[in-house]
């Protein structure tokens, strides 16, 4: 099948796939798979450049553009000769030497993250489309991309054995530029992963880690509950930088960065702390629990400025902190802090606000 316009995915009974260009020429180291692969179906650029490979055993994998591995389709009760995906590349129909015809739909969460006017998220699994207004740009990795983060002009990309740090600018009116100015190995498993200001903090259950950018472990500090989630932190009174990380137990705490995450502030709640959104000024900051009810907060004294119930997805305004934008229940809601609002329908869940 053709992964792209040139270049032939080529499936092999020694059990391998390759990669060959239309002269003939190997483009690609070859991927040793587990079984004899009887049918390839290949999924173009426009959709995410990735290859369902199916055959002995009943078994179906979907890889990426270079053969690597993403998941596996459920195992059928027999050898499987012919996979096919849908022209949109969401949907692919299994056909078995039994007789059968299985269909499975297909989806890739979206993995996204902004800060100001910059915004970055994941295309298919290995790569990233980073945008500023008007302004794209594409870095392409060799692997799955699991998590990403951004701090002002600076994207962090975690893959699943090393992470890789990103300057971004601007090359002239139309394009993003980005330079790899640091990498370093990390293959540990991680549940939140946050770029603060010229440092990386990585969660694992209840535990919160510190490393530079050159891969180095700084801090290690152990909370009271398992971390659902990190974001920037609010403003403190000695302007340090902070995080405020959300616990599975309700709580939300302000953290200073440095020395050893010592406590700028806690806040006891009740459910747990799915999502934080903070303010460009980050002087507000609203909090989504696990019963998707919406809290929004005065980040110097802590009072509930408004709550909303079954919110699906909350952003602020990338400059103006009053203005806010959320859905609930089918609906876009624009308003501002003081209780001006405008309702659209709408599905989905808003990421940027601008």
């Amino acid at each position: 099948c053709n992964i792209a316009t040139d270049t032939l995915v080529v499936g092999s009974w020694k059990k391998n796939i390759s990669f060959w260009d239309e002269c003939g020429r190997n483009t690609k180291r070859s991927q040793n798979i587990d079984q004899l692969p009887c049918s390839l179906s290949c999924s173009g650029e426009t959709h995410g450049s990735f290859i369902i490979v199916s055959g002995s055993g009943g078994r179906s994998s979907i890889r990426n553009r270079d053969g690597n591995k993403i998941a596996d389709l459920p195992k059928q009760d027999s050898w499987i000769w012919q996979s096919c995906l849908s022209l949109l590349g969401d949907r692919v129909a299994i056909g078995m030497d039994s007789g059968s015809i299985a269909m499975y739909s297909l989806s890739c969460p979206f993995i996204w993250c902004s800060d100001g006017y910059w915004m970055a998220w994941r295309k298919g699994t290995t790569d990233i489309i980073v945008n500023h207004g008007d302004r794209f740009g594409r870095i392409r990795f060799h692997g799955d991309v699991r998590r990403i983060s951004m701090s002002g002009k600076v994207l962090a990309v975690k893959l699943p054995d090393k992470v890789f740090i990103y300057e971004l600018g601007m090359d002239d009116n139309t394009r993003i530029s980005s330079k790899c100015i640091h990498s370093f190995a990390m293959t540990r498993a991680d549940d939140c992963f946050h770029l603060s200001s010229k440092e990386l903090v990585v969660s694992k259950d209840d535990r919160l880690l510190l490393f530079s950018f050159e891969g180095n472990m700084l801090v290690e500090c152990t909370l009271k509950s398992r971390v659902n989630c990190i974001s920037a932190g609010v403003i403190t009174k000695k302007g340090m930088a902070s995080i405020t990380v959300g616990l599975e137990n309700g709580d939300v705490l302000n953290l200073l960065v440095r020395p050893t995450f010592p406590v700028d502030f806690e806040l006891q709640r009740t459910h747990g702390v799915s999502e934080i959104i903070q303010s460009p000024n980050q002087a507000v900051f609203a909090v989504i629990d696990d019963e998707r009810t919406l809290y929004v907060y005065h980040g110097s004294t802590r009072k509930i400025i408004l709550s909303e119930k079954d919110v699906a997805g909350f952003v602020f305004h990338t400059s103006v902190s009053h203005f806010i934008c959320y859905s609930r229940r089918g609906s876009l809601i624009i308003q501002t802090l003081d209780g001006y609002s405008a309702s659209f329908q709408l599905q989905g869940k808003p990421v940027m606000f601008n």
